[in-house]
């Protein structure tokens, strides 16, 4: 009998979708894996959102051959690309493809239920596809666990989309202009802690694909947060024997339980590990400071383990990703 993840390539869930993302450059060694997934769930036009010409070139470059059917999309370089988003001018979907969904490509769709999905699906106005957490500290070790994160992604009906409200929601025709996406109650949480209802679908996130992914993300992210509030102290926090927050949090959210049992396993396959150590060397990173970093990492991952104080995340202390800041 065949399981979820297979039945899904083989009935193309995903074929009356289009998919909104982003690309730059430090997700090169790690695109194909995003790409080849929804290919074969069936996304049938992707959008791609760039910042520079040099993401551009990038992409067209590598992957211009093997994604089938694709628009690029410049929005503001002059913005975090999280604000940025918010202009891509949702106009140029594809009224011919009844669904729209938005993630990032380290977002990974898994479907159990499919009937139940549709329909719900098509019975609302904005379907929330809950995140899973899945940490990998080495891209080729992925144990197929994982645990409910904080946020969501949209997936809804073409249609009904007037424009990108933030990189986890779409304003939607109809609806009040000052309507929030706020967090999932905080009950809500100790719910999915102490006692969880596996939904018809979750999105699999890759926070980290490994260690050296965290540190290209660190170094180069135009994300601004506080896990990027220190990028110009990298290199003189490391030679000091200090982590930066980025890393911490990847070792933060590593010591979490894992009580997700999933299917997906990542395609390590299509990783390129020679253009991730290409770009390493090109932001000055050495094989000696790899090294180095593990150590700290480690470290500072065993402390945390031995911290038996530290709140689980999500929960009511830890809502969210900027409240890690309290105790790491």
């Amino acid at each position: 009998m065949m399981n979820s993840l297979n039945y899904a390539k083989y009935i193309k869930p995903l074929k009356s979708f289009q998919l909104i993302t982003r690309y730059c450059l430090i997700e090169s060694p790690y695109w194909k894996s995003f790409l080849e997934h929804y290919k074969s769930l069936g996304v049938k036009l992707f959008h791609i959102c760039v910042q520079t010409n040099e993401d551009e070139e990038d992409f067209k470059n590598k992957f211009k051959s093997s994604c089938p059917n694709f628009k690029i999309h410049r929005i503001n370089s002059k913005i975090p690309p999280n604000k940025a988003l918010k202009e891509f001018n949702c106009k140029l979907l594809d009224p011919n493809l009844k669904h729209t969904l938005l993630v990032d490509s380290d977002e990974f769709i898994e479907i159990y239920q499919f009937d139940k999905w549709f329909k719900k699906l098509n019975d609302s106005f904005d379907l929330k596809i809950q995140w899973s957490m899945n940490m990998l500290e080495n891209i080729f070790e992925d144990n197929s666990k994982g645990f409910f994160g904080h946020a969501t992604k949209p997936a809804c009906r073409t249609e009904l989309i007037r424009k990108i409200r933030s990189d986890h929601r779409f304003d939607l025709i109809g609806f009040r202009r000052n309507f929030k996406n706020n967090h999932l109650d905080k009950s809500f949480y100790i719910s999915l802690i102490a006692k969880y209802k596996m939904p018809n679908s979750v999105l699999i996130h890759y926070w980290s694909r490994s260690i050296e992914d965290v540190i290209l993300r660190t170094i180069f992210s135009r994300f601004k947060s506080f896990k990027q509030s220190d990028q110009s102290e990298f290199f003189s926090k490391i030679k000091s024997g200090e982590l930066p927050y980025r890393l911490k949090m990847m070792a933060y959210l590593n010591i979490q339980k894992e009580y997700l049992e999933l299917n997906y396993k990542f395609r390590s396959e299509y990783f390129d590990k020679n253009l991730e150590n290409e770009l390493l060397r090109s932001f000055g990173v050495t094989e000696i400071l790899i090294d180095d970093i593990y150590k700290l990492y480690f470290e500072f991952k065993e402390k945390l383990l031995q911290n038996k104080k530290l709140p689980r995340y999500p929960s009511i202390f830890c809502t969210d990703m900027q409240k890690m800041k309290n105790y790491i």
